[in-house]
């Protein structure tokens, strides 16, 4: 009855499922393409924002090494102030103390002058 050159129903059967799907329904064949297009997209978008988020952290570690190194030469800086005002404050103490001790000699001075002015003219209403 069936020619040894057709195919008979017991040959359909050693097809795969997935065979026998696609050609009962190719459309599925298709959805599968496209799925797997979607997922291909969609790894490479995620690929893609994984490599975003890299340079970004690469590039906040950057600024975050020169922030730690400007942070460094401002405390530097600081503690210079700091110590060369403390000097500055000692020397200034220095010259308000001499201030002092120069006006007061100047107003023991002028009280000498004043004295000795005073002398001379007293001696002068004697003679």
């Amino acid at each position: 009855m069936y020619d040894q050159q057709q195919s008979s129903p017991v040959s359909d059967l050693t097809w795969s499922p997935e065979e026998q799907n696609q050609q009962l329904y190719p459309s599925n064949f298709l959805l599968d393409a496209d799925l797997n297009s979607l997922r291909g997209e969609a790894y490479d978008n995620i690929l893609h924002g994984m490599r975003s988020i890299h340079q970004l952290t690469r590039e906040m570690n950057l600024m975050v090494t020169e922030q730690g190194g400007l942070l460094d030469r401002i405390d530097y800086n600081m503690e210079q102030v700091s110590s060369v005002t403390r000097a500055a404050v000692g020397r200034i103490s220095k010259a308000h103390d001499k201030q002092e001790l120069g006006k007061r000699k100047l107003i023991v001075f002028g009280l000498v002058l004043l004295i000795v002015i005073l002398a001379a003219i007293n001696i002068m209403k004697r003679t």
